[in-house]
């Protein structure tokens, strides 16, 4: 029973941690990223290859998309990661503590 309740009233720090956990493995990715640029031309290889003259147009369209998508995706991890952080916050914060719930019985 101690061990549950531990969990219960520890969940949001859990959940806050996880968070900033994510947040960190994307400001890794960011950050090998901006030291190796090679890394996101892996991307190029997706888009497919256009011949003749409207391959001409396209692939400096292509090209540049080649780098938003990775710019994209890490924008979408740390904002997923940081609202994870936030709402494990706000979750320790409106989870009431063991001994707060005690002192407000025998004050009343």
């Amino acid at each position: 029973m101690g061990e549950d309740s531990f969990i219960k009233s520890n969940l949001g720090l859990m959940v806050f941690f996880i968070g900033i956990g994510l947040l960190i493995l994307t400001f890794y990715f960011t950050y090998s990223v901006f030291v190796n640029p090679g890394l996101v031309s892996g991307f190029a290889n997706l888009a497919p290859s256009v011949d003749g003259e409207l391959g001409e147009i396209l692939e400096p369209v292509l090209k540049m998309a080649s780098y938003l998508i990775p710019v994209f995706l890490l924008w979408v991890m740390g904002s997923i990661s940081g609202r994870i952080a936030s709402k494990g916050l706000s979750m320790d914060k409106s989870s009431p503590k063991d001994g707060s719930e005690e002192n407000n019985s025998t004050e009343n």
